[in-house]
């Protein structure tokens, strides 16, 4: 969890009660906003391969880098039922055969 910089509105000090937010809500968004600085920067191109696969940074920001959606999968749901520990990532890539 973290704490809010405004708490209605106002600016947090430190008599103002921390709320708390689940980092999952905005962390796509701060991830995005942040490659975008790059690519602004010049640091890195939007349409530019990324070393770790045959797709760019716009796919990847878009969801189009092409990894299957892993949520159709039944044996994802089966795990998740049985409180099993995430796949590993070569594991995940194998199920959707990422290749």
């Amino acid at each position: 969890m973290m704490s809010a910089l405004l708490f209605n509105g106002q600016p947090c000090g430190a008599e103002t009660p921390t709320v708390d937010v689940p980092g999952w809500s905005f962390t796509k968004t701060v991830l995005a906003a942040t490659a975008l600085t790059l690519v602004r920067d010049g640091r890195v191109g939007l349409d530019d391969p990324v070393p770790e696969g045959p797709f760019t940074l716009r796919q990847l920001l878009r969801h189009e880098a092409g990894l299957a959606d892993y949520h159709a999968l039944a044996p994802y749901h089966e795990a998740v039922a049985n409180g099993e520990a995430a796949w590993p990532v070569d594991e995940l890539l194998r199920r959707l055969d990422a290749t």
